[in-house]
């Protein structure tokens, strides 16, 4: 030690000895006090230790994303770009690009952060995108599974999934009376990969029913045949047939009426529906008494049929056509007859 140091050493242990006492108390023990700052400074030191490093971000680069667009990306990581930042800034720039995934509809695609020391300010962020592995068909009985996948093109095995567009699917597949189709995802066999199986409750798409009634014109006999007949899966393809008829047993020329229809669905239009119908009427029918009033024709028609977005548990169509129609009508009234086609 120099010289300097005990001569200010001593001067300060000796300047302490002579300060005058103004009370009967000791003085202060500078051991406690020498402890303490030594305490203090040590305590300091591993603050200093501890501290979360702040640094410069100058660029997160994403690595893997091919189901957001540049301007999406950007969009969801540009907020934690620039100085002071900390680790929990580079872990929100994860959730926030997970959390656009998730906004758009990719719910299987996750974002990790690899491990790195963040040189030049550069950050790396790694998307993982779990694919469909394998997609099945379970429970089908009267429909093709081959062409219950045709129609979900969102599951397509290699593809990652977009669950807008599954469900868009999914309603579009449960559009049918006999077929209810329940989507069931599970961690896939492969890495990276998720397993859906489609559930299927389906019926016979073949209807029919037949009722005997009075439900009769004036003037006419009382009882009423009618029967109906259609079957919904034709070629495998949605397609639907129908039959239906209206006929007075007791005098045929009271009631007798045909009609039929056939519905054809497109593969690439799901939510589109064409209808093509017509209907025969060789029937005499009094309606007003000493009015008669006797019509015989046929009417056709085709009718295009949107399936509109649903609503909760709603579904609505909209439809628009044009119908033909050709009836040979007779007015009589008392001994006059007056003939009023409809062309």
């Amino acid at each position: 030690m120099s010289r300097g140091c005990i001569g200010s050493l001593i001067f300060t242990i000796f300047g302490l000895a002579i300060t005058p006492v103004r009370s009967q108390d000791e003085p202060p023990d500078l051991t406690d006090q020498w402890e303490a700052a030594k305490t203090t400074l040590a305590n300091s030191e591993a603050n200093a230790d501890n501290a979360e490093p702040i640094f410069y971000i100058r660029q997160i680069r994403v690595r893997g994303a091919n189901q957001l667009s540049s301007s999406e990306i950007e969009k969801a990581i540009y907020p934690y770009l620039g100085p002071g930042r900390k680790l929990a800034d580079i872990e929100s720039a994860r959730s926030a690009l997970e959390k656009a995934h998730h906004e758009k509809g990719f719910q299987t695609v996750g974002v990790d952060i690899p491990q790195q020391n963040g040189t030049r300010g550069i950050i790396f962020l790694d998307v993982v995108e779990n694919e469909v592995g394998r997609l099945r068909v379970r429970g089908a009985k009267f429909f093709l599974p081959s062409e219950i996948k045709r129609a979900a093109p969102s599951l397509a095995e290699g593809s990652v999934p977009n669950f807008q567009q599954v469900q868009e699917d999914i309603v579009n597949l449960n559009t049918w009376a006999d077929r209810k189709v329940t989507p069931s995802l599970r961690p896939g066999a492969s890495e990276g990969t998720v397993d859906v199986d489609l559930e299927v409750e389906d019926s016979l798409p073949l209807h029919g029913s037949i009722e005997l009634n009075n439900r009769y014109s004036p003037d006419t006999t009382a009882l009423r045949v009618n029967g109906s007949i259609s079957y919904g899966n034709l070629w495998q393809r949605g397609h639907s047939i129908g039959f239906s008829t209206q006929l007075a047993p007791e005098r045929i020329e009271d009631a007798e009426i045909y009609s039929g229809f056939y519905i054809a669905r497109f593969a690439h239009l799901p939510s589109f529906s064409l209808m093509a119908m017509g209907t025969k009427q060789n029937s005499d029918v009094s309606t007003l008494g000493g009015v008669a009033v006797a019509g015989r024709g046929q009417t056709m028609g085709i009718r295009g049929m949107w399936s509109l977005p649903a609503r909760g548990i709603y579904f609505h169509t909209l439809s628009a056509g044009f119908d033909y129609k050709s009836f040979d009508e007779d007015v009589t009234i008392g001994d006059e007859s007056f003939t009023t086609p409809i062309d």
